[in-house]
């Protein structure tokens, strides 16, 4: 009895190359697997925190401008692309200029100040030549402005509509998911009334 429970198996221990070749190339394409996963991953992170990056400092533009809109008078509007205010809020006569580039490179303000001493300030706004140079966004900008001016006659209040597409690449065409936009309405305020 004790012979037939001591039978030997004669097989060698370990794995055959083939075997090995195998384990190896099925480690390999897991691998290689996970890798693409988390390139793709973390290319897709990439994109979303350089589009949230821009759009954090054009809703931040939008908001300056807003603000700065609803306390000024529009001088003059050239396109839907630039637009020349005196602004009555600050304490002193500043005369602004937005304009957004055509190559979207950004939205771009400049100022100048008109000496508090002058009898009319809006004229010396109007015939005042400079040129926007600072950049109020990130990124590339494409934007317009919608102007609607006040009408004393029709006793309307004047608008403006600021619209704004923040795009990941050169241009915003192809995928919407590289693009954000943005838009806000500012009501004028009719100065002539508020000073009478």
């Amino acid at each position: 009895m004790n012979n037939k429970l001591k039978i030997k198996l004669n097989f060698a221990s370990g794995f055959t190359f083939l075997e090995v070749i195998i384990a190896v190339f099925i480690f390999v394409i897991a691998v290689v697997m996970v890798a693409q996963i988390f390139g793709s991953g973390y290319m897709g992170f990439k994109k979303s925190h350089l589009l949230q990056q821009n759009l954090e400092t054009a809703q931040q533009a939008i908001n300056i401008l807003a603000k700065t809109l609803r306390t000024s008078e529009i001088i003059n509007v050239t396109g839907n692309k630039e637009i020349k205010v005196f602004d009555y809020s600050r304490l002193s006569n500043n005369c602004i200029i937005y304009k957004f580039l055509d190559d979207g490179a950004a939205l771009k303000v400049g100022s100048v100040t008109i000496d508090s001493s002058s009898e009319n300030p809006l004229t010396d706004c109007q015939s005042s030549i400079f040129s926007p140079s600072q950049n109020m966004t990130s990124g590339k900008v494409y934007g317009n402005f919608f102007v609607v001016q006040n009408d004393p006659n029709n006793q309307t209040v004047g608008r403006i509509t600021i619209s704004m597409r923040v795009c990941l690449r050169e241009s915003c065409e192809g995928n919407p998911k590289d693009e954000a936009r943005l838009q806000t309405t500012v009501s004028l305020r009719n100065f002539e009334e508020v000073s009478s």
